[in-house]
Order: C-alpha cells, then sequence, then structure tokens
C-alpha cells in the first residue's frame, strides 16, 4: 500500500513538474523575435498548368483525379466549341471529352504520383491545329500524423503556446489528482483525457498544422503577391474578353476649347410661324455643319389642330362651298344675257367667283399642307 501510493504521488508530482516546465516554456518564449513571417503558400487554388500559342490559350486544372481543359481563342479570350483534344502523359495518349462551351474533361491517372508532369495538348479547331506543352505539379498529399507520436507533439506545441504561469500550475494540479484518484488500468484513459484538453487548449494555427489540408477551390481572389486571379469558370459566367495591343505611329493631336461665332453677313435664324410637330424633309435633316443654299427646305411644321378648331374650318369651308355656288350661278346667267347687263356687273361677279375659290383653297391647305422652313441663306 505504501509503495503503491508513492507510486501514485510519484506520477501527480510528474504531472505538476510537467505542467510548471510547460508555463516556464512558454514564459520564456516571450520577447523572442524571429523576423518577418515568410509568405504563405497558395493552398486555395487546385494545381494546374497554362499554355499559350498564337491561336489558342489552354488552362489544365487538377481536382478529383479529373483535368478539366479550358481551351478559349488567345486574341479574345472566347471559348473555343467543338475542338479535338489529345492529352499526351507519361502514362499514354488520352483523348478529351467536352463538357460545356469551351471545357473539356479527361481522366488524369498520372495524378496519383506526387511530382512534376510533363503535358502536350494537340488542339484541332477547324482547320487549326496547334501542339501546346505545359508542365503539371501535383502537390504530395496531407498525411495525418502517427497517433504515438500525438503526445509529443502535442507537449511540444503546448510549450511553444502563449500559455502563462497560472495555466500550467492548474494543468498540472488537475492532472495530479486526476492520477492519484484512478487505478493503475485508467492511467491510460486519464492520459488521453489530458492529451485531448492540451490539444483544445493549443492556438489555432496549432490546430490547423494537426488537420488535414482543406479542399482546394476555384475562385477570383487576391493571391499573397499582390496580384489578383480570375479562374475560367468565373471568367466564363463574367464574359471577359480580350484584345491585342499593337504598336503604331500616331500623329500628335492637341483639344483646344472653342466658340463658334456666326458671320453676321453669312447667317440666319430659321423660325416656324406657328408652333406643330417638326417632320424631317426629303432625305433626313440635315446634319450639323452641312453646307446649305438658300432656299432649301430644312424641315416641315405640321401645326396642330384640336377638334373644335378642326370643325370650325369644316363649317367655314362649308360656307365657302355655299357662297361659290351661289356666285357661280349668277355668273353663268349674266354671262348668257351679257347684251342685257352691263360689262362691269360680269366682271364684278367674276372677281368674286375667284376670291371665294381662293379662300377655299387656302382653307385646304391649312388642313393638309405643312410650313416648310427654307434656309434664309
Amino acid at each position: 500500500m505504501v509503495r503503491h501510493f508513492v507510486r501514485r504521488a510519484g506520477l501527480g508530482s510528474c504531472a505538476l513538474l510537467a505542467g510548471l516546465m510547460l508555463a516556464t516554456g512558454a514564459m520564456a518564449h516571450e520577447g523572442h523575435d524571429h523576423g518577418a513571417p515568410a509568405t504563405p503558400p497558395v493552398t486555395t487554388l487546385a494545381p494546374r498548368a497554362e499554355a499559350t500559342s498564337a491561336d489558342f490559350e489552354l488552362v489544365a486544372v487538377l481536382r478529383d483525379g479529373m483535368l478539366a481543359i479550358h481551351l478559349d481563342r488567345f486574341a479574345d479570350n472566347a471559348p473555343v466549341e467543338g475542338a479535338t483534344i489529345e492529352l499526351d502523359t507519361p502514362e499514354g495518349s488520352q483523348a478529351a471529352k467536352p463538357e460545356e462551351p469551351g471545357t473539356y474533361v479527361v481522366a488524369a491517372l498520372f495524378a496519383g504520383n506526387p511530382g512534376t508532369h510533363d503535358l502536350a495538348f494537340t488542339v484541332t479547331a477547324g482547320g487549326t491545329v496547334d501542339v501546346l506543352a505545359t508542365t503539371l505539379t501535383v502537390p504530395a498529399a496531407s498525411v495525418t500524423a502517427d497517433p504515438r507520436a500525438t503526445a509529443p507533439a502535442a507537449l511540444a506545441l503546448l510549450g511553444g503556446s502563449q500559455l502563462g504561469l497560472g495555466a500550467g500550475v492548474v494543468i498540472g494540479f488537475l492532472a495530479a489528482v486526476l492520477l492519484m484518484s484512478l487505478r493503475r488500468r485508467t492511467a491510460a484513459l486519464v492520459l488521453a483525457a489530458g492529451l485531448g484538453l492540451a490539444s483544445a487548449a493549443l492556438p489555432p494555427d496549432a490546430q490547423a498544422a494537426d488537420a488535414l489540408k482543406p479542399s482546394a477551390r476555384d475562385a477570383a481572389q487576391r493571391l499573397p503577391d499582390g496580384s489578383v486571379i480570375v479562374p475560367k469558370p468565373s471568367q466564363r459566367i463574367l464574359g471577359v474578353r480580350t484584345i491585342v495591343t499593337a504598336s503604331a505611329s500616331h500623329a500628335r493631336a492637341v483639344e483646344l476649347p472653342g466658340r463658334v461665332v456666326p458671320d453676321a453677313n453669312a447667317s440666319g435664324l430659321v423660325q416656324t410661324a406657328v408652333g406643330g410637330r417638326l417632320a424631317p424633309p426629303q432625305g433626313g435633316f440635315k446634319p450639323l455643319g452641312t453646307r446649305v443654299a438658300a432656299g432649301d427646305i430644312l424641315a416641315f411644321v405640321h401645326p396642330p389642330i384640336g377638334a373644335s378648331d378642326l370643325k370650325d374650318l369644316e363649317q367655314q369651308g362649308f360656307e365657302l362651298d355655299q357662297q361659290i355656288a351661289i356666285v357661280k350661278r349668277r355668273y353663268e346667267r349674266l354671262s348668257a344675257i351679257q347684251n342685257a347687263v352691263t360689262r362691269r356687273e360680269v366682271e364684278e361677279t367674276e372677281i368674286e367667283l375667284k376670291g371665294l375659290q381662293t379662300r377655299r383653297a387656302t382653307l385646304e391647305r391649312v388642313q393638309r399642307e405643312p410650313e416648310a422652313l427654307r434656309a434664309p441663306v
């Protein structure tokens, strides 16, 4: 019993001593400067390879054992449809199958071997045949840590964490109490629980180091070096197009603000007498700056006529028609008996008839003919 108690006390002391050492290590870590952190590697993009030529631009993205090939025209970044792509890999030749407009897929059997793989794409689109060579780098897969190395790794990460002296003492004391209160056959369970608590107390960076890396994704993002990448699927959704720039010689041009002052001797104001609807002449409106001659028709104005005005015009037309009929009959009678009447009566009747006919014609033009706007100079 005495030796068993001493053994339990020894385990508790060891646990307490380990807690103090963890706290001491945490305090000793304070104040050290390890320099600027290194630029983190890009882990949010799937492995990819790019190749360009004078005709095509090709981007191959590896995902879940399949190679998605995005084929666009180099000149304007438009997707190439109906193309035939043959892939030459270290394991043989394979033909890609179309999946979407401008996107082709092929099984990447070589992707199971991490490292660099030389690829050659033979593209046939219409009457154009091109060979695009590139290299695809497949990173090593993440491996879960050995369970037997979990305890040393947890203790090392815990020692490097920012724990205070009080936290180390409390952890050591709790571990000692648990080990003293349990039997020998449950010591392994207690140790596993303590390691679980220690790993839960680790900072997020340490937990992320032990976990598997997240699956890569293709999304528009800013890279650590400050550049911005927009994957091909996003470019297809946005309809991104490009143009090829070229060097050329251009004459130097200088723009100056100015005000145009027309010549008083060779300018005129065109204005309609009545308001109305503006209509173009034959051939359309002349653009600004067109040379014209005096008398050229620039536009027509159709005066608006309301319903009440239209009835008044119709009433005037009926009255004029009636007067014209009466004067015409009188003129015909007088003309038949010229020897019985004077010449003056016949002429006055003829003049009155012509005046009524002129008024009737003018009234008809007002209803139908628009006003012509002519150039004064």
